[in-house]
């Protein structure tokens, strides 16, 4: 497990647990520490595994699935500089939807 503070960019596979918080629905990611696990929306602060360690940090996001903080819980792939690869993550760890909803929605569009 790598701090996120003091992460290296060498070769290797990063990997963040990703989650869905159970209230909002929102993308939220595992940062452990010496008080236990907590959630961040920032993937910045997502406590990063190495490939062989990802099963332990699986294991954290697990226990909070089974008290219902969290939903489908699941390791992603980053680069060495937190930033999600794949088209999917990227749209979720900023934010997303691509589109707009809700009242955002129903106001006219004149940018054209």
């Amino acid at each position: 497990m790598t701090d996120s503070a003091t992460e290296t960019e060498d070769d290797g596979d990063f990997k963040v647990i990703r989650a869905h918080e159970l209230r909002s629905g929102d993308v939220v990611y595992l940062v452990s520490g010496d008080a236990g696990p907590s959630w961040s929306h920032e993937i910045d602060k997502a406590t990063v595994y190495r490939e062989d360690e990802v099963a332990d940090g699986l294991q954290l996001a697990e226990k909070d699935a089974a008290r219902n903080l969290v939903v489908g819980p699941e390791a992603i792939e980053i680069t060495g500089k937190h930033e999600p690869v794949g088209a999917k993550e990227t749209i979720r760890a900023s934010g997303g939807p691509t589109i707009k909803y809700g009242e955002d929605a129903l106001q006219p569009d004149y940018s054209i």
